[in-house]
C-alpha cells in the first residue's frame, strides 16, 4: 500500500515545476495614447488577475470549458482600437508574445479580439476569437492612464465613422457622373449628321 502512494509522489517530483501559465506583463498601444500604458501585472499580482480575466486572456489563449467567448463578432460600433501585447514566459525560458485587440468603448460594453493560432509554449496555439469584457475593464484601464473616448480617437466623436459627409460625397460623385453622361448623350443627338 505504501508503495502505491509513493509512486505518484515520485512522478510529481520528477516532473519538476510547471511553467507559469499567465502573462508576466503587458503594454497597451494605440492612437490617442501619449505613450504605451505599461501593465505591470502578472498572475498572482493583486489586481493583475482581474485585468487578465477581464480581457478574456485565458479563454482566448487556452480555451476554457465552458467558454465565455462570443459565438459571433460584434456588429455594433466598436469605437477606437488599442493593441494589448502580453509577454508570456515560456517553459524553456524564452518569452512568447500574445496580442489582443481591445475596444474599450464599444457599444454595449468593451470587447477584445484575439487572433487564433498565435504560438506560445513552443507547441501551443491561441484559440482566439471575440470576448465581451465586463464594464469594469474601462475603469481599470482608466486608472492606468487610458483617456476618455473622444481623446483616445482624437476626433472628439469617439472614433465613430461620420456617414453623413461620406454619403454626401458619394451622392455628389453619382450626380456629377450622371450629369456628364447626360451631357455627352445630348451632344451626340444634337450634332449634325456627316454629309
Amino acid at each position: 500500500m505504501k508503495l502505491l502512494l509513493l509512486v505518484p509522489l515520485a512522478l510529481v517530483a520528477l516532473a519538476g515545476p510547471a511553467p507559469a501559465k499567465g502573462p508576466s506583463g503587458g503594454e497597451l498601444h494605440g492612437g490617442g495614447l501619449d505613450a504605451p500604458i505599461v501593465i505591470g501585472f502578472g498572475e498572482g499580482t493583486p489586481g493583475g488577475d482581474r485585468l487578465i480575466e477581464d480581457v478574456g486572456f485565458f479563454d482566448a489563449t487556452f480555451g476554457q470549458i465552458p467558454t465565455r467567448m462570443l459565438d459571433d463578432a460584434p456588429t455594433t460600433d466598436l469605437g477606437p482600437k488599442l493593441t494589448l501585447t502580453w509577454t508570456v514566459p515560456g517553459p524553456t525560458g524564452v518569452d512568447d508574445v500574445i496580442v489582443q485587440d481591445v475596444y474599450p468603448y464599444a457599444e454595449g460594453g468593451p470587447v477584445t479580439y484575439t487572433e487564433p493560432g498565435q504560438p506560445f509554449f513552443g507547441v501551443e496555439r491561441t484559440v482566439g476569437g471575440w470576448f465581451r469584457s465586463p464594464a469594469r475593464l474601462v475603469d481599470a484601464l482608466q486608472e492606468l492612464g487610458l483617456p476618455d473616448e473622444g481623446a483616445l480617437s482624437g476626433t472628439g466623436d469617439g472614433g465613430r465613422t461620420r456617414w453623413a459627409p461620406i454619403g454626401a460625397s458619394l451622392a455628389a460623385v453619382v450626380l456629377l457622373g450622371g450629369g456628364l453622361a447626360l451631357f455627352g448623350r445630348r451632344r451626340r443627338e444634337v450634332a449634325p449628321a456627316a454629309g
